[in-house]
C-alpha cells in the first residue's frame, strides 16, 4: 500500500471514529469536558483546604514541642546540671562535696564544683 492509499485509509478510519463518537455522545463532549473541569476545580479546592488544615495542625504541634523543649526551659532561666558521666543531677544528694559538675544554660555551658555544706 502506497503512502496516499494509507493516508486515505486512515482518514476514512478517523471519519468512522468521529461518527461513532457523535452517536455515543450526541450532545458532544463539551458537557463532559465541562463537568471534568468542575470536578478538577473542586478537587483542587478540597486539597488546598486539607493542606491548610494540615499546616495549622503542624504549626500547633510544633509550638507544643517548642514549649516543652529543654532549650525553651533554659531560655526561661533554668539550667541543666550533669555529673562527669553526663547523668542529670535531680537532687543535691546525688552530688558529693568537691565533685565537678557541668552546667548548661541558655547561652552556653560551664563547670561548677559542689562546695561542702555545714549542715545547710
Amino acid at each position: 500500500m502506497d503512502a496516499q492509499s494509507r493516508l486515505r485509509f486512515y482518514c476514512q478510519r478517523l471519519d468512522e471514529f468521529h461518527a461513532r463518537l457523535l452517536r455515543l455522545f450526541p450532545t458532544g463532549l463539551n458537557v463532559y469536558v465541562s463537568r471534568v473541569s468542575e470536578l478538577e476545580t473542586a478537587v483542587e479546592r478540597s486539597f488546598r483546604h486539607y493542606l491548610q488544615g494540615a499546616r495549622q495542625r503542624l504549626d500547633k504541634r510544633s509550638a507544643q514541642l517548642d514549649a516543652y523543649s529543654p532549650l525553651a526551659v533554659l531560655q526561661r532561666g533554668y539550667a541543666i546540671v550533669t555529673k562527669a558521666d553526663h547523668v542529670v543531677v535531680r537532687g543535691p544528694d546525688q552530688v558529693s562535696p568537691g565533685e565537678i559538675l557541668g552546667v548548661r544554660v541558655a547561652r552556653g555551658e560551664f563547670k561548677a564544683r559542689k562546695e561542702p555544706t555545714d549542715g545547710i
